[in-house]
């Protein structure tokens, strides 16, 4: 069974995984929780077996922003 997400859309088809922002509503500004998921999602499209080939998209027609930036702690960043 698939993860369910509030802030992300996470999909498996044909070889590809795709991760798309889903907050078209406010710009698929990042918050703490949109981050979370997404990096929850990438560490998921890493163990996907059956993908080769991973999409990062945002939601509707508009780019994605962060204002203020979000706080994340160190211990949950990707890089330092």
């Amino acid at each position: 069974m698939a993860k369910e997400y509030q802030d992300i859309l996470y999909e498996v088809r044909d070889g590809v995984v795709r991760i798309t922002i889903n907050r078209p509503e406010v710009y698929n500004a990042f918050r703490n929780q949109t981050l979370e998921e997404l990096i929850d999602g990438l560490r998921g499209a890493e163990e996907e077996k059956s993908a080769n080939v991973m999409v990062l998209a945002g939601a509707g027609d508009k780019a994605s922003r962060s204002h203020p930036p979000p706080t994340f702690p160190p211990e949950r960043r990707l890089c330092s």
